[in-house]
C-alpha cells in the first residue's frame, strides 16, 4: 500500500522496537527526516547541517536507546527520539560514512565508508556520541554493515575501490579480515537470524548473478535471480520468515522475497520508485520501503 509522504529522496528506513517509531533520512531536501508510529502516519524533522548528506540511519537499543545518523564529509548525528538531533564530532577530515549498524550484544555502533588514501573506513562508538577510527583491511569502498547475534560477527559489503569483491568481517568491530565474493559490486547485507544465513544485494552484477548467501560471512555463494534486478535494500523478518530486496529497475515488480535466501520471487508493487531501503517491524507486523523517486507517494506498507 502506498503512503503519502514529502517527495524527498529517501534512502533509508530503520525500526525503533523500544519507542515504537520508524525513522527515515533524506541526503538533501527541505525536510531530511520524518518519523511515523504506523509507517503511515508521517511528521518531517529537521536535521542539522543545511548542506549536509545523510546516507544511512539506524537504532541503537538496549542501554542506549539512540538513532545514529551518519553521511558524508564526515557527518555523525544522534537523537533519543527522532526529532531533536545531535551533530556528532568524529575524528577524521574527510571520510564519507555510507552505512551503520548497532550490535546489542556488543554494545556497540559500526560505521562504514569510503575516504580520498587511507584505509580509515571504520568507525565504532559505544554511545552513539563519541566515535573511533579503525582501520579496513583493504581501500574498498564499503557501503553497508550488519551484526548477526548467532555468530558474533558484523559482515560488510563494498562496491568498489581497490578490490570491489570485498566482504570484511569482525567479531568485535576492531579488527577486521577480508573475504572474498564469488563477483563484485554489493551494495546492502542483511543477516536472517532465525535461517542464520547473511544476504547482500548488488546494484549491478553480470546478468541475474545479484544476490550471495553465507552462513558464516567467509564462504559466499551466488544466487540467481528471476529477472536482472537492479537491487539495493534488504531486510528480514522472523515472523514472516522472509528476506525482502527492493530493487529500481524491473517494472511492477520492485520487491524480491525469498523464505531461504536461495530461491527467489518477484513480488508485484503499487508503484514503479526508486525503492532504496526496506524494513520490518515486528511490533506492528509490518514491512515498510522508501523511496527516492516518485510523486508524493514514496513509502509504501505491506502487512
Amino acid at each position: 500500500m502506498l503512503q503519502t509522504t514529502f517527495t524527498n529522496n529517501w534512502v533509508s528506513i530503520c525500526w525503533s522496537p523500544e519507542l515504537k517509531l520508524f525513522a527515515v533520512i533524506a541526503p538533501v531536501g527541505t525536510y531530511k527526516a520524518m518519523t511515523s508510529s504506523n509507517g503511515e502516519d508521517w511528521q518531517f524533522r529537521t536535521l542539522p547541517g543545511p548542506t549536509a548528506i545523510y546516507n544511512c540511519v539506524c537504532w541503537g537499543g538496549k542501554n542506549i536507546n539512540l538513532f545514529v545518523v551518519v553521511g558524508t564529509d564526515n557527518r555523525a548525528l544522534s537523537s533519543p527520539d527522532g526529532i531533536t538531533w545531535t551533530a556528532r564530532l568524529t575524528t577524521l577530515s574527510n571520510p564519507d560514512w555510507n552505512g551503520v549498524c548497532f550490535s546489542p550484544e556488543r554494545n556497540l555502533f559500526v560505521a562504514v565508508g569510503s575516504h580520498s588514501s587511507t584505509a580509515d573506513r571504520i568507525m565504532t562508538s559505544t554511545n552513539g556520541i563519541g566515535w573511533t577510527v579503525r582501520t579496513s583491511p583493504t581501500l574498498s569502498n564499503w557501503k553497508n554493515v550488519c551484526w548477526s547475534p548467532k555468530l558474533g560477527l558484523f559482515a560488510a559489503v563494498a562496491d568498489g575501490g581497490t578490490d570491489g569483491s570485498g566482504i570484511m568481517t569482525s567479531p568485535n568491530g576492531i579488527v577486521w579480515t577480508f573475504q572474498t565474493a564469488p563477483i563484485a559490486g554489493w551494495y546492502n547485507i542483511c543477516w536472517g537470524e532465525e535461517v542464520g544465513l547473511f544476504v547482500a544485494v548488488a546494484v549491478n552484477a553480470s546478468n541475474n548473478d545479484r544476490v550471495i548467501s553465507s552462513p558464516d560471512g567467509v564462504v559466499w555463494t551466488l544466487r540467481t535471480l528471476p529477472e536482472a534486478a537492479s537491487c539495493v535494500g534488504v531486510c528480514w523478518s522472523s515472523v514472516a520468515g522472509l528476506f525482502v530486496i527492493t530493487n529500481n529497475n524491473i517494472t511492477g515488480r520492485r520487491i524480491i522475497s525469498s523464505p531461504d535466501g536461495v530461491v527467489w520471487t518477484m513480488r508485484n508493487t503499487p508503484a514503479d520508485n526508486g525503492w532504496t531501503s526496506v524494513v520490518w517491524s515486528p511490533e506492528i507486523g509490518r514491512f515498510v520501503a522508501v523511496s527516492n523517486t516518485g510523486a508524493s507517494d514514496r513509502v509504501m506498507t505491506c502487512m
